[in-house]
């Protein structure tokens, strides 16, 4: 674990300890500290009519020639001021007062930052590529039987007018500022985050604040409710060679969660690129430069890598991935899932303000 990695493990703990038995010691005691506030308060408001009196008192003895610069209290101030003074100073949180004890220093209550954000149904924030294909085709003489067949086909086997016609289709299909973005890791992966490890696979291996490589959107994943389907669907087959983030038959998956950084849409990349082994093939690069540079209608740089990966910017599965960036920092919240067979899914930790904190315990 990284330095202070122990420390901050057990503090963490100490701290949910807190805020898990502050509640509950808050609504036993909540009557004790709200009669105390009530009684602060009267207190306030009592002295507060009695200055008001007093002024009233100093303004009927004072000559008429009172000088501008040391004015008495208006009417209209001293009549508010008692009721100014039986105001609360601020709003209980969670109806006590004994629970601002649980609020950040930016006013949200930690309780609150455990609530998850992104489940299931805030996934669902924009039309999915289905949708957007459809309305992309129109027009283009191109049936959508022909496009499926072509978007999942390794771009080795298609001329370059069809990953023309590809690329043409798949480039409207975009990541906008804020929509849910999601990535599959494996369970070794989800702990180095939950654990903020920075030295997961090494001495500072390992960023637990940012993401990269291959992402695609909530909206086209929130179908993917199992870890098979999961598989299937991100073409998560490894063939057997050992990097594959959900092993055929798993128990769970774990599924980032997170609203895309401002510029995400301009930064990731569709996975452009051409199927093979670039180590064994030294024109396999060269391939994959001129697929990218076709499908997306400029001059690009195209990725290498084996089957299951096709190179038309979708999954073998048929969902539209990106490439972004390594090392891109999350923009806020972002919270680990944890998927089942049974289509279950609990939120595991959340990241906030640079942290990752667990809440299953």
């Amino acid at each position: 674990m990284a330095g202070g990695g122990e420390e901050k493990a057990v503090f963490a703990a100490l701290r949910r300890d807190a805020q898990e038995a502050l509640p509950k010691i808050a609504e036993r005691n909540a009557h004790v500290v709200d009669s105390a506030v009530e009684k602060a308060s009267k207190n306030l408001a009592d002295h507060a009519e009695n200055e008001a009196r007093t002024a009233e008192h100093f303004r009927s003895t004072m000559p008429a020639t009172t000088p501008r610069d040391a004015p008495l209290p208006s009417p209209r101030a001293a009549a508010d001021a008692p009721s100014r003074a039986r105001e609360a100073p601020e709003s209980p949180v969670h109806g006590t007062r004994i629970s601002q004890a649980l609020v950040q220093d930016d006013g949200i209550a930690a309780a609150d930052l455990a609530r998850p954000r992104f489940g299931s149904d805030a996934l669902r924030d924009s039309p999915n590529f289905d949708d957007e294909i459809d309305k992309a085709l129109e027009g283009t003489g191109l049936s959508r039987e022909e496009y499926d067949r072509l978007r999942l086909s390794p771009t080795d086997d298609l001329t370059p007018e069809q990953i023309r016609q590809v690329g043409e289709v798949r480039n409207q299909i975009r990541i906008g500022d804020g929509q849910i973005v999601t990535k599959v890791v494996g369970k070794k992966v989800a702990d180095g985050f939950l654990d903020n490890d920075r030295d997961l696979f090494g001495p500072d291996t390992f960023d637990p604040t940012s993401f990269g490589n291959s992402v695609a959107r909530g909206t086209d994943t929130a179908d993917l409710t199992t870890p098979a389907r999961l598989r299937d669907g991100l073409a998560l087959d490894d063939k057997g060679q050992g990097w594959t983030p959900v092993p055929e038959n798993a128990a769970e998956a774990y599924q980032l969660r997170f609203p895309a950084p401002k510029g995400l849409g301009d930064r990731a990349v569709p996975s452009y690129g051409s199927v093979g082994d670039a180590k064994a093939d030294p024109s396999a690069q060269a391939r994959a430069d001129s697929v990218a540079t076709i499908a997306s209608g400029h001059q690009a740089t195209g990725s290498v890598m084996e089957d299951p990966f096709t190179g038309t910017g979708y999954t073998g599965g048929g969902i539209p991935e990106w490439l972004a960036p390594r090392g891109t920092r999350f923009a806020g919240r972002a919270e680990m899932w944890r998927i089942t067979p049974d289509g279950g899914e609990v939120m595991v930790g959340y990241y906030y303000k640079n942290v990752w904190t667990r809440v299953d315990g």
